[in-house]
């Protein structure tokens, strides 16, 4: 089933999170000695939508909150929290740092609608505890092997 979202219910949606402008430029390719020799590609321009909204689509994958309410903001803001505790990082980049989103932000996108399945807090909180101990076993791998070093 492909990921399909609706922002149409968002008040103030394309003035308070406008679209934004990305440029793919053309790949260079060097020689052996470093030279640029050729490009690869052609230089796009092309309207991309808003980061913020670009995010919550795509966490809301993990988050299993199909619509964002001004009765269930508290728990996607709780949930996308514990999300970046547990991935170790925040969710957003801007200006090449990460960062979160904001609760303001997240107010913002009330009326926000994906097509995924919902989660109860008992199955989110089961995957929050899968990516701890994913994440701990690399830090234990990493442990290790600076112990054999």
């Amino acid at each position: 089933m492909p990921l399909t979202w609706d922002v149409s219910k968002i008040e103030n949606y394309k003035k308070n999170f406008p679209s934004v402008t990305r440029v793919d430029e053309p790949f260079p390719v060097h020689d052996k000695d470093g030279n640029v020799v050729e490009y690869l590609g052609e230089r796009k321009e092309y309207e991309a939508w808003n980061p913020i909204t670009n995010v919550l689509v795509m966490t809301n994958m993990l988050l299993g909150m199909p619509k964002l309410t001004a009765d269930n903001v508290d728990e996607m803001y709780r949930r996308l929290c514990m999300y970046e505790q547990a991935s170790g990082g925040a969710v957003l980049m801007s200006k090449g740092e990460p960062r979160s989103i904001t609760y303001d932000e997240l107010l913002g996108h009330v009326g926000l609608s994906v097509n995924v399945s919902p989660k109860t807090n008992r199955q989110f909180d089961k995957d929050i505890a899968r990516i701890l101990r994913e994440e701990a076993g690399r830090q234990l791998l990493k442990a290790q092997s600076k112990e054999d070093s």
